[in-house]
C-alpha cells in the first residue's frame, strides 16, 4: 500500500459509522472494515485500537479498553458495548456477582481468561462455540433498508435457532470458525451461509422454537439489572412441579411430558444434548431441583422455564411471589406474634412475672436430690418443674459442682447424638433417591449439627450414599458416540453429494457437515471410525 492510499484511509477514519438496530459490536467493526476498503483484517484491528490490536472475537470481544477514543465518542463506552451489543448479558441472571464482574473485567482487559468455564459453557454440553448466524430473509430486508447486511444481536444468542421476525431457521456462517476463516472481519451474505436446505418445521416445532428464542431474548434483556437466587429458583421449580403432582400425575408422567418437549428441540444444534427419554428427563428435573451448582448454562434453566411456565414473564412473576413470601416469613418470625384487631394485649411484663420463678435458698437434702437428678442427665427444664426452682438456681448449682456439670453435659451430648443420628437415618429412609446432597438439602440444620458435633459418624454415613451427581461419575460410551458421528457424517454426505464414496473434499466442506465435528476431533485418541472416514474422503484430494 502506497503513502497516498494510506493517507486516503486515514481521511476515511474521520467518517464514523453509527449503530444499526439490533447490531452486534463485531458487526459494526466489520462494517467499519469494509467501509474503509481494508484488505487485511489485522490492519483494521490496528486502526480500531491503540496501542494493541483488538482481539477478533465475535461472541466475546475483549481488549475493549484500548478502543480508539474517536470511535468511543460515537459508539459509547465499553460498558455500553458489552451490555447492548454482545451476547454476554444473557449469561448473567443465573450467575453470581463474582463471576459476572470477572466476565466484564475480562472483556475490558487484554486476556479473555477462563470466563467460558465460569459461565458454564465448557461443561454444559451446549457447547462453548457460538457460530455467527443470520436469517436469509433479514439479509434481503437489511440490504433494501440500509444498503448493507449486518449481524443481528438477537440471532447470535445460543438457543435462538429461528429468526423471531420471519420464523425461519437461522443459517450458520462459514467464517470465524475454528476450521475456516477463523480471524476475519465479515458481514453476512447469502453465499457465506451453510447451504443446507432450509428446514420446513412442523407447526408445533416451529412454535416451540420461537417460544424458546423469545425466552432467550427476554433473559438477555434482564441480564444487567436482574439476578435470580438459585435456592429460590429451585423452590419455584418445585412448587410448579407440585402442581403437576396435585393434579394426579406421578413423576414418570411428568418426566414424559418434559421428554416430549425436549424431543422436539433435540435435533437442533446446540440443543442436541437434551434428553429424549423419560429417564433422561427425570434426571434433568432432578439436576435443577436439588442443591444448586455453579457453572450452569442458562439454556438449561430456559428449557425448564418454558416447560413449566411457558414464558419468562410467568417465571419472573412466580419467582417474585416466592421471594415476597419468604421475605414475609422472615418478617413474621422477627416480629414475634401478631394480635388480631379487637384483641386485648396482655402486658409483656405481667406475663414474664407470672412465668419466672425466683431463685431460693435450698435445704441440704433438697440440694442433694437436685444434684442427683442433674448427675443422671435430666434436662434442666424437667428439674425446674419437678422442684419448682428457677433455671438460674440450676445453673448456679452446676457451677458449684464441676463433676456434676461434666456428667450432665456428657449425658446430654450422648442423648443429642443418638437423637440426631436417628433423625438422619429416618430422613435417608424417607428420601426417594437418597444421596448426600439430597438429604442435606432436605434437612440443612440437621446436617450442620452433625457436621459440627459428630463429623466422623456423618462422613461414614454419607460415603455409603450415592453422590447424587448425574453424568459426572458415569462412564461415557465413546465407541457409541463414534459410531453415531460416523453414521451422521455418512448420511450428510449422501444428502449433500448423493454418495459417500470417491469424494474430493477439503476441510471446509468436511467440517461444515456437522457443527460439533471440530470439537469432537480435538482429542486424537477418540473417534477412530470417524477419523478413518474423513481420511478416506480426503485421500483423493
Amino acid at each position: 500500500m502506497n503513502l497516498a492510499s494510506a493517507g486516503y484511509l486515514d481521511q476515511q477514519l474521520n467518517v464514523t459509522l453509527r449503530w444499526l438496530e439490533d447490531e452486534t459490536f463485531f458487526s459494526l467493526c466489520s462494517r467499519h472494515h469494509f467501509f474503509n476498503g481494508q484488505l487485511a483484517s489485522a490492519m483494521t484491528s490496528m486502526r480500531l485500537t491503540n496501542p494493541s490490536p483488538l482481539k477478533i472475537k465475535h461472541d466475546f470481544p475483549y481488549n475493549l479498553d484500548t478502543l480508539d477514543e474517536q470511535l468511543l465518542s460515537a459508539w459509547g463506552n465499553p460498558e455500553t458495548i458489552i451490555s447492548k451489543h454482545t451476547i454476554l448479558p444473557m449469561f448473567f441472571p443465573f450467575q453470581s456477582d463474582s463471576n459476572i464482574n470477572a466476565a466484564i473485567l475480562a472483556l475490558h482487559s487484554s486476556k479473555l481468561g477462563s470466563i467460558k468455564y465460569c459461565l458454564g459453557l465448557i461443561t454444559s454440553r451446549f457447547g462453548a462455540e457460538h457460530p455467527l448466524k443470520a436469517c436469509r430473509a433479514c439479509i434481503k430486508a437489511d440490504a433494501a433498508a440500509y444498503g448493507v447486511s449486518y449481524w443481528h444481536l438477537t440471532h447470535q444468542y445460543p438457543g435462538v435457532i429461528v429468526c423471531p421476525v420471519h420464523r425461519k431457521m437461522l443459517m450458520e456462517s462459514h467464517h470465524n470458525r475454528r476450521w475456516s476463516a477463523r480471524f476475519s472481519w465479515v458481514l453476512p451474505s447469502q453465499d457465506s451461509l451453510t447451504d443446507h436446505l432450509e428446514t420446513v418445521f412442523e407447526s408445533r416445532t416451529q412454535d416451540l422454537l420461537v417460544q424458546l428464542a423469545t425466552a432467550v431474548i427476554e433473559l438477555a434483556a434482564l441480564g444487567l439489572h436482574r439476578r435470580f437466587d438459585l435456592q429460590l429458583v429451585k423452590t419455584v421449580y418445585r412448587n410448579a412441579l407440585g402442581r403437576f403432582c396435585s393434579s394426579g400425575q406421578n413423576l414418570k408422567s411428568i418426566a414424559s411430558s418434559l421428554s416430549h418437549l425436549t424431543s422436539l428441540l433435540q435435533p437442533y444444534h446446540p440443543l442436541t444434548c437434551l434428553p429424549t427419554t423419560a429417564e433422561g428427563a427425570a434426571s434433568y428435573i432432578e439436576q435443577l431441583t436439588r442443591s444448586p451448582r455453579g457453572h450452569c448454562h442458562p439454556l438449561k434453566h430456559l428449557i425448564m422455564i418454558i416447560w413449566l411456565f411457558g414464558d419468562m414473564d410467568s417465571f419472573v412473576e412466580a419467582y417474585d411471589h416466592q421471594e415476597a413470601k419468604e421475605g414475609q416469613a422472615v418478617l413474621t418470625i422477627g416480629g414475634r406474634d401478631r394480635i388480631s384487631p379487637g384483641t386485648e394485649r396482655i402486658p409483656e411484663k405481667s406475663l414474664a412475672q407470672k412465668s419466672i420463678r425466683r431463685p431460693k435458698v435450698l435445704k441440704p437434702r433438697l440440694r442433694i436430690q437436685i444434684l442427683e437428678r442433674l448427675a443422671a442427665g435430666k434436662p434442666k427444664t424437667q428439674v425446674c418443674s419437678e422442684f419448682e426452682i428457677s433455671i438460674s438456681t440450676v445453673n448456679r448449682l452446676l457451677r458449684e459442682e464441676p463433676l456434676v456439670e461434666r456428667s450432665w453435659a456428657e449425658i446430654q451430648r450422648k442423648s443429642a447424638l443418638i437423637q440426631h443420628r436417628k433423625n438422619w437415618m429416618a430422613t435417608v429412609k424417607e428420601t426417594t433417591h437418597p444421596s448426600a446432597k439430597t438429604v442435606r438439602a432436605r434437612t440443612p440444620e440437621l446436617y450442620a449439627w452433625l457436621y459440627r458435633n459428630d463429623k466422623a459418624w456423618l462422613l461414614s454415613q454419607t460415603t455409603k450414599l450415592p453422590s447424587g451427581r448425574i453424568g459426572n461419575n458415569s462412564r461415557i460410551d465413546w465407541e457409541a458416540r463414534d459410531v453415531d458421528l460416523e453414521i451422521f457424517i455418512r448420511k450428510s454426505l449422501i444428502e449433500k453429494f448423493g454418495s459417500d464414496k470417491n469424494l474430493r473434499l477439503d476441510n471446509f466442506e468436511i467440517f461444515s457437515l456437522a457443527p460439533t465435528l471440530s470439537s469432537c476431533l480435538e482429542n486424537r485418541s477418540r473417534y477412530p471410525r470417524t477419523r478413518a472416514l474423513i481420511s478416506l474422503i480426503k485421500k483423493n484430494s
